[in-house]
């Protein structure tokens, strides 16, 4: 009896993390969709109008002096983000691979998402304080 209660612990835990990977790996996507959307659509380039769903004024906050970091769009350096997690969650699920391995993989996932929460963070005082313009993008 207690063995098959923790039986059903284990598989419902594996349920949820399963879950976790596809919610988690949909919204990986969406992120380099929308980091595409703004840089394939040349918004930048062209400067067509990005229209933003929310009201907000998209093309100041898009063409603003902080738009780029280091030399590189904010879009792109998301993209690659969302890319870089994207390959290590499917790495995860694809590749064999040692304890070791996993756990380096897990901080430097860990490690990469807080510097871009960080980074988030700076971005979003930025167009509240500096730019006193918002974007949902």
């Amino acid at each position: 009896m207690i063995e098959e209660k923790s039986n059903n612990k284990v598989e419902e835990a594996y349920q949820f993390t399963d879950k976790k990977v596809y919610i988690t790996r949909y919204w990986q996507s969406m992120g380099i969709l929308l980091g595409y959307i703004v840089i394939d659509r040349n918004h930048k380039i062209k400067n067509t109008p990005l229209v933003c769903p929310v009201g907000f004024d998209c093309q100041a906050v898009v063409h603003s002096e902080y738009s780029k970091f280091l030399g590189v769009s904010v879009e792109f350096l998301g993209m690659i983000y969302y890319a870089i997690t994207f390959l290590i969650y499917l790495s995860f699920i694809f590749l064999p691979m040692s304890e070791n391995l996993a756990d380096s993989l897990v901080v430097l996932v860990s490690t990469i998402s807080l510097l871009a929460f960080i980074f988030l963070a700076y971005l979003i005082f930025v167009q509240i304080f500096i730019l006193k313009k918002g974007c949902s993008w």
